[in-house]
């Protein structure tokens, strides 16, 4: 090994790079000292010898200029393992072609095949890219397998880096396995078996969900709820469950009715199962806390009492109090169902009009609450299970809900083995945001707020016009969420429902059918009557598919751009992308030739979806999987290097001071105690200080606000206490009185929180240099002291490891930021003005009788001219606020004790193997040895792919 004084003062070990989430260069450390060895490219078939160095050409002039496309199966994670049962295709399936149902036609003649290629080349207007042609003679178009679908150009999905992720598997899998073996690796006292927990830790690159896709829709009907049964509300929708399990390429995950109807009452998200779950499916229901019980029932009872109230039906507009209807329908059923042992909770009880009886009722039911009796197994409001296929799943996700408990249940999470999770992206089915409860609602749309990215799901022929995703694009547009890696997404679903006969008459009027060329109908209608001829139902399928396969591809042409038309003002400077889908294509639905599925299921538009769904994910898994290359497995590998340097070596004059660690502790915690101090001073100077000085004028203007909304007529007024501030009339339009009373606080602190979030965030890049600089002056104590090259490598794969985890800290506290920042300055439900606000809207909302209308007015000028409300936005502020800050500091201290023990780990490693020498057999020592030198060789094959990849992702 070389010599401590070779060690250069400025090495940056591997995965420490200078400033936070950047892609640097893994640096040489002692493992990268061995000869290299031969290293198959990935890209030919040519063994070449690989550089230790990286081999700085401009990419065009490498041999792997070519970058052939990464597919799903060149995931390091994708293996041929079984998992529930598909969705058919047709590589599962005998050849089933046009031609063989066709067999008097004469196909085979030159002008013939000629014909028909061109025309279908052109029939789907460069639709195609997802079809495997076969040979002229056939013309057999196949759909790619989703193993097969490419991925996005993304460094994650290098092969190189994927080959370096399979291959280091290996390599710390073949460590622990023979740690295992050995009989010294036993002792919980010795080295050895610290060393081989570690490896069965790290032995695999866990995929968890670093991005999160929430997938949102509407009912068909807009607003229309049906009662399946007692513990079953449906929505009618547009196919947001059905897209979810196209997206997965399994039947039946997502829950649909028989007539394809939702069955969304709560959060549901799909993860990639972990090496730990063993079962198909593994199903974790997360239970509402006691208060949200409290304020979930709260809600329930007010909106069923709404319906009851003297003369309700008389004082709202027909639509409102249809909806008040329905919100009455769904809180008895909900109720009930929670209820179902308690026959007192009658309709007759819950409707009791005496004095305090609204507060008499709710008691009862919350005292009810406390003693509910939850799935069997249900710990600490969190409940698992597992299923071995699809219908097993199915059953224990109905007998959850048929429990009646599913009001009370904040988000489900299903680990299971689909490709599209392979790569970490999480699917969350979302409820309706039109939700009756309001805690639900809260819940809903605070989980929405955190996605990554969110998909607005619409019927395509509703899709540019729709309410629904307008609402949508309003919101995060208003709250700030697009810009931050965060797009504007739109799903059109159903884009197989065209009347092609409809259609083709109308294609010389229809501005977008005019693209069609008459003479490609013209052959595709000749096709299908040639099939109707031969009486082939299978023939005239695919026939008809490829006939609607021209309007389609045009009206998803048109529709793509009326949506990008209509919301673009909407959307303002960002990019708003369009997705149109079919569902029923892809599943091949009332299909019963297979190669009519087959292209079908190739024109769907899932797998462009599905690949989209993979660049959400690609950068976090990148930074991931460096950190897992250069973190885990090499501080691993240096771990064995050092305990078998330590135990060969004798009359060592290494030397670590006592003290030195327990300065190290010191040192880091001085650290953050300074940005602790700093980032409440900002608090303070940036966010409660502005406020402060602006409460008085923000409190005249909230009051001169409300002065206007006194005019508007008494219904109207009436209808938008009942709503809490936020409604919409054809008359009115839309109005948010909570986002109106804050304008003038708003007008001065959305600087003040953007100038927070980049102070912020150059004081945790200060702190990431802090931490830098106070490891390299350990290491050069551990300098004088002598210690080996090893040791001082391991202590900087490990700084690496502590600046990873700071850099998480840091991604999640500005995340909390933004949260915090969007419940102060937003007027909508999960804002905190709206919790301030509501109890006042209930009161005049519940209030009747001559001189309500005053009465209400009043009561929301009362509430006003307290001069309270936002002093309370504030206070609600700094307690959300400090509660960060003291989440970031515990859990940062965390990770710098976590580096001190493991430096005291490389202490005792050294020891222990020191102390040990005469006990460990010299059998035991050679194979260790021999397990170094041939893992170096192997590594060395690692390190040459892992840099091939981030110099393209450098290049990109």
């Amino acid at each position: 090994m070389p010599s401590v004084e070779s060690v250069d003062e400025d090495y940056e070990p591997p995965g420490c790079s200078t400033s936070r989430a950047s892609v640097q260069d893994s640096t040489t450390s002692s493992w990268d000292q061995a000869t290299p060895a031969p290293a198959l490219s990935v890209w030919s078939d040519i063994h070449e010898i690989v550089s230790p160095e990286p081999i700085r050409r401009p990419l065009a002039d490498r041999e792997d200029s070519l970058i052939p496309p990464s597919t799903i199966s060149s995931l390091h994670n994708v293996t041929p393992r079984s998992t529930p049962t598909p969705v058919a295709s047709s590589s599962q399936r005998p050849a089933d072609n046009l031609e063989s149902q066709l067999p008097r036609l004469d196909i085979k003649s030159p002008e013939p095949q000629v014909e028909k290629i061109d025309a279908l080349q052109e029939l789907t207007l460069g639709q195609l890219a997802n079809f495997r042609l076969g040979s002229p003679e056939t013309a057999d178009f196949r759909p790619v397998s989703v193993r097969d679908e490419e991925l996005p150009q993304r460094p994650y999905f290098d092969q190189s880096l994927q080959t370096a992720i399979k291959e280091a598997q290996n390599i710390i899998g073949n460590i622990a396995d023979e740690l295992a073996g050995s009989a010294s690796a036993q002792n919980p006292e010795s080295g050895l078996h610290a060393l081989k927990e570690q490896a069965l830790q790290s032995r695999y690159f866990e995929i968890d969900a670093t991005s999160t896709i929430g997938i949102v829709g509407e009912s068909a009907a807009g607003k229309t709820f049906s009662v399946l049964n007692i513990n079953n509300i449906v929505l009618k929708e547009i196919g947001k469950s059905s897209l979810i399990n196209s997206l997965l390429d399994l039947r039946e995950v997502a829950r649909t009715d028989d007539n394809g109807s939702a069955v969304t009452n709560y959060v549901t998200e799909y993860r990639y199962r972990k090496t730990h779950h063993k079962a198909a499916f593994t199903i974790e229901a997360e239970f509402l806390t006691s208060e949200e019980i409290d304020l979930e029932l709260k809600e329930l009872l007010h909106n069923y009492r709404q319906a009851f109230r003297d003369g309700i039906n008389n004082d709202t507009a027909p639509a409102e109090y249809e909806e008040i209807l329905r919100r009455s329908d769904v809180a008895i059923i909900t109720l009930k169902s929670i209820f179902s042992a308690h026959h007192e909770i009658s309709e007759e009880f819950l409707q009791d009009k005496s004095p305090n009886a609204f507060e008499h009722i709710l008691h009862h039911l919350q005292s009810l609450a406390s003693s509910l009796t939850w799935p069997e197994g249900a710990v600490d409001g969190r409940w698992t299970t597992t299923a071995d296929n699809v219908e097993n799943y199915r059953d224990e996700i109905e007998s959850l809900n048929q429990e009646g408990l599913f009001p009370l249940i904040r988000i489900v999470r299903v680990y299971l083995n689909a490709l599209i999770l392979k790569s970490g992206v999480a699917l969350a089915d979302m409820p309706g945001l039109g939700d009756t409860n309001l805690a639900r609602l809260q819940a809903a749309k605070r989980y929405l707020d955190r996605c990554d990215q969110v998909f607005i799901v619409n019927k395509i022929n509703r899709a540019a016009t729709s309410t629904n995703v307008k609402d949508a694009i309003k919101t995060q547009e208003a709250k700030g969420l697009i810009g931050r890696k965060r797009t504007l997404t739109v799903v059109c679903t159903g884009s197989e429902d065209i009347d092609t006969e409809k259609a083709e008459r109308r294609n010389l009027t229809i501005p977008h059918l005019k693209a069609i060329k008459p003479d490609h109908i013209r052959k595709a209608r000749d096709a299908i009557d040639r099939a109707t001829a031969l009486d082939s139902l299978k023939a005239r399928e695919e026939a008809q598919i490829r006939y609607a396969i021209l309007f389609i591809t045009a009206r998803n042409n048109s529709i793509k751009e009326d949506v990008i038309k209509s919301y673009s003002s909407l959307a303002r400077q960002h990019e708003l992308k369009v997705f149109c889908v079919s569902n029923r294509y892809y599943e091949g639905t009332n299909i019963s030739s297979i190669n009519a599925r087959d292209i079908a299921r190739s024109i769907s538009g899932i797998s462009e979806l599905r690949q989209f769904c993979h660049t959400v994910v690609a950068e976090a898994q990148f930074h991931a999987a460096i950190h897992y290359l250069d973190v885990k497995c090499l501080g691993l590998l240096t771990q064995v290097e050092l305990w078998t340097e330590s135990i060969s070596t004798k009359d060592r004059e290494e030397v670590v001071p006592s003290d030195c660690v327990e300065q190290l502790r010191k040192n880091l915690e001085e650290k953050t105690d300074g940005l602790r101090n700093t980032l409440h001073d900002l608090l303070s100077r940036r966010i409660l200080s502005p406020m402060k000085q602006t409460k008085d004028e923000a409190e005249q203007h909230a009051e001169a606000e409300s002065q206007t909304w006194r005019s508007w007529h008494h219904a109207t007024y009436a209808a938008w206490c009942r709503n809490n501030g936020i409604y919409e009339t054809r008359a009115k339009g839309y109005t948010n009185w909570n986002q109106d009373m804050l304008a003038k606080m708003n007008s001065v602190m959305n600087d003040e929180w953007a100038q927070l979030d980049t102070e912020i965030d150059s004081n945790l890049d200060t702190l990431r240099d802090d931490i830098q600089s106070t490891v390299a002056h350990f290491l050069d104590i551990l300098k004088k002291g002598k210690v080996s090259r090893v040791f001082m490598d391991l202590v900087r794969t490990q700084r690496g490891d502590l600046l990873h985890q700071i850099d998480d800290e840091g991604v999640k506290l500005q995340k909390c930021i933004r949260e915090t920042n969007m419940n102060a300055t937003s007027g909508d439900t999960t804002s905190f003005i709206y919790d301030l606000m509501t109890s006042t809207y209930r009161s005049c909302a519940t209030d009747s009788g001559a001189g309500v209308t005053a009465r209400s007015r009043a009561k929301i000028q009362s509430r006003l001219k307290e001069r309270t409300l936002f002093s309370g936005i504030q206070d609600k502020a700094r307690r959300q606020m400090r509660q960060h800050f003291e989440n970031f500091d515990r859990d940062s201290r965390e990770h710098m004790k976590r580096l001190c023990s493991a430096v005291e780990q490389n202490i005792e490693i050294v020891a222990t193997a020191e102390a040990g020498t005469q006990r460990t057999s010299t059998e035991l020592l050679d194979q260790i040895k021999v397990l170094v030198v041939k893992n170096k060789q192997a590594w060395m094959r690692v390190e040459a792919d892992s840099r091939r990849a981030r110099e393209r992702a450098r290049e990109q």
